[in-house]
C-alpha cells in the first residue's frame, strides 16, 4: 500500500527534478541580461503560466492573442472568413439541441468579420462580408436579438441589394417587433425578387391579418369616439335646457376608467340618466348608483340603498345608515363650470387620450388635477344640506352647484352619529338648505 508519505516525497521528487530541467535550459541560453534570468524563472514557476492553464480562460488575454496570432498567422482575412463561417454553422447547428450554441455561433460570424474588414476591399472579401452579416443576422433571429438581426440585414443589404435571405430575415425580425407596416414593405421587395418565395408570402400573410386587425380596432375606437361625444353632446343639451352647470372633473385619473364606464346619457323621456356616487366619510366607503334618473326622488334611491328592517352594508357594523336616519351633504361649486361643450367634452377626450398613451401620461394628468384639486380645497368649501324629497334635478340645478365631470357626488352621514357632528364642525357653518 502506498502512504500519503510516499506520494508526498514522489511529489517533491518530481518538483525537484522539474526545477533541475528548467535550470539546465535557462544556464544553456545565450545572451541573458542582467536580471533577465530571474525574471523568467519566476514566470515559468508561477501557477498561472500559460503552459499550465487548463482552459483558455485561465490565460492572460495578451498572451492568448499571441497564441492567436501564431495560429492564424499564415492564413488570409478570406480564409479567416471562411474558417469562422463554418465554425459559426457548425455552432449555429448544434443550437437547435442547446440555444448556448447560437451564441457561439453569433461570436464565431463576428470575429470571422472581424479578420474579413483587415483586409483591402475585393469582391470576394465583400461577398464574405455578405455572409458573414447574413448568418449572424440568422443568429441574432434565433438569440431574438431582432434589433440586431435588422442592424445586420440593413448592412448586408447595402453590400449586396436584393439578397434574399437578408431580406426574409429582416422581414421576420420587423414582424416580431409588430412594425406590421415594415415587414410588410420588405416582403413585397423581396416577392419583386422571386414572387414564389414561401416564407416571404407567409410573413407577408401575418402582416396582412395584423394591419387588419389594426385598422379595424382603430375604426371601431373612433366610432366609439364618435357615439361618447354625441351622447355627451346631448347630455349638455339638456342640462343646458335644465340650467344644470357641467364642469371637468374635481379627481385624478387614477381610477378613471371605472368611473368613466358610466357615463350619464339623455333619456328617450327626456332628461337625463345620471351615475350618482355616494359617499360615506366615516367609514371611507362609497357606492355608485349607475342609472338615477334626474326626476327621480332622492329618498327613493336612498330607501332601496338602506331600508328600516336592513340587512345594513357590511361595513355598517353599527346599523347606524337606515334611510329614515341619513343626512345628505352637497358640495357647492366643487369646480368652476366649463364655457362650452367643446371644453367640457375635451376633458373626457385628454383622460381616453391619457389611458392609451399610457401611464406617463396618466401620472401627468394626475399630478395637473392634484394641483387644481389642491387649489379648490384652498378655497372654504360650502354645502347644501339636502332633503331627501328632492329630485336629483332639483338638486343639480341648484343655484349654485356645479357637477364635477359627469358624475354627481353627495356625501352622507347618521344623523346623530359623531361624524355628523365632526363634519357640522369641520364645515363651519358654511351650510344652506336645498328643500324640495
Amino acid at each position: 500500500m502506498v502512504s500519503i508519505s510516499d506520494t508526498e516525497s514522489a511529489e517533491a521528487a518530481a518538483s525537484s527534478a522539474l526545477e533541475r530541467e528548467i535550470d539546465k535550459v535557462v544556464k544553456a541560453g545565450k545572451g541573458w541580461k542582467e536580471g533577465e534570468r530571474e525574471a523568467y524563472l519566476k514566470r515559468v514557476r508561477e501557477e498561472d503560466h500559460p503552459m499550465f492553464a487548463e482552459s483558455i480562460d485561465e490565460m492572460d488575454p495578451g498572451v492568448v492573442k499571441a497564441f492567436q496570432d501564431l495560429t492564424y498567422e499564415d492564413e488570409t482575412p478570406l480564409s479567416l472568413g471562411e474558417h469562422f463561417k463554418q465554425l459559426g454553422n457548425d455552432r449555429f447547428k448544434r443550437g437547435k439541441k442547446n440555444a448556448m450554441y447560437f451564441r457561439h455561433a453569433q461570436q464565431a460570424y463576428t470575429e470571422g468579420l472581424r479578420n474579413v474588414r483587415l483586409g483591402e476591399e475585393t469582391p470576394e472579401l465583400t461577398a464574405m462580408a455578405v455572409a458573414l452579416l447574413s448568418n449572424r443576422a440568422m443568429a441574432n433571429l434565433a438569440l431574438k436579438n431582432y434589433g440586431s438581426c435588422r442592424k445586420d440585414c440593413d448592412e448586408a443589404l447595402a453590400l449586396s441589394p436584393g439578397h434574399l435571405k437578408c431580406l426574409y430575415r429582416k422581414a421576420k425580425a420587423e414582424l416580431m417587433l409588430r412594425r406590421h407596416g415594415e415587414a410588410l414593405a420588405v416582403c413585397e421587395e423581396g416577392l419583386k425578387i422571386d414572387s414564389s418565395n414561401t416564407e416571404l408570402l407567409k410573413i407577408k400573410k401575418e402582416c396582412g391579418r395584423a394591419l387588419k386587425a389594426a385598422e379595424d380596432a382603430t375604426a371601431a375606437l373612433n366610432r366609439e369616439k364618435e357615439e361618447r361625444l354625441e351622447r355627451l353632446a346631448a347630455v349638455w343639451d339638456e342640462c343646458e335646457a335644465a340650467g344644470v352647470k357641467l364642469g371637468p372633473s374635481g379627481f385624478d385619473e387614477s381610477n378613471h376608467e371605472q368611473r368613466n364606464a358610466f357615463l350619464p346619457m339623455a333619456d328617450d323621456e327626456g332628461g337625463v340618466i345620471w351615475p350618482v356616487l355616494l359617499l360615506y366619510p366615516q367609514y371611507g366607503q362609497s357606492d355608485l348608483i349607475q342609472a338615477f334618473r334626474d326626476a327621480d326622488m332622492l329618498a327613493e334611491h336612498l330607501a332601496a340603498a338602506f331600508p328600516e328592517e336592513g340587512p345594513p352594508a357590511p361595513w355598517d357594523t353599527s346599523f347606524e345608515y337606515r334611510c329614515s336616519e341619513l343626512v345628505i351633504y352637497l358640495p357647492l361649486r366643487p369646480v368652476e363650470p366649463s364655457p362650452s361643450v367643446f371644453d367640457w367634452v375635451a376633458e373626457f377626450e385628454k383622460m381616453e387620450a391619457a389611458k392609451v398613451s399610457g401611464e406617463e401620461e396618466m401620472n401627468r394628468r394626475s399630478k395637473e388635477r392634484a394641483a387644481a384639486a389642491a387649489a379648490a380645497a384652498a378655497r372654504p368649501q360650502r354645502w347644501a344640506r339636502v332633503h331627501p324629497g328632492c329630485t336629483l334635478l332639483r338638486i343639480l340645478s341648484f343655484e349654485d352647484h356645479v357637477v364635477a365631470g359627469a358624475t354627481p357626488t353627495l356625501l352622507l352621514f347618521p344623523k346623530d352619529g359623531q361624524s355628523h357632528k365632526d363634519f357640522l364642525r369641520d364645515s363651519g357653518g358654511r351650510i344652506v338648505t336645498l328643500d324640495p
